[in-house]
């Protein structure tokens, strides 16, 4: 059983982690576009809502972070 505090953690990894490589992306190669991190994140919301068969809360955790990570650099986007 997993723990909030490792949870958190894993959540906090996962979006340092996604965020650092899409942003790595967005500076370092001209073909990626505001769109690609757009159709990223649509399929992002495309998986975290077929929840079919059930997650665990760590890979809950992942999804969220990632989704957040991509949310903010879209933000960001300029």
């Amino acid at each position: 059983m997993f723990t909030d505090a490792s949870i958190d953690m894993k959540y906090e990894e996962t979006f340092e982690l996604v965020y650092r490589q899409l942003s790595h992306a967005k500076q370092h190669d001209s073909r990626y576009t505001k769109s690609d991190l757009q159709h990223f994140l649509n399929s992002l919301y495309d998986n975290h809502g077929n929840n079919w068969l059930g997650r665990s809360e760590v890979q809950e955790a992942v999804q969220s972070a990632t989704i957040a990570a991509a949310e903010l650099l879209l933000c960001q986007w300029e």
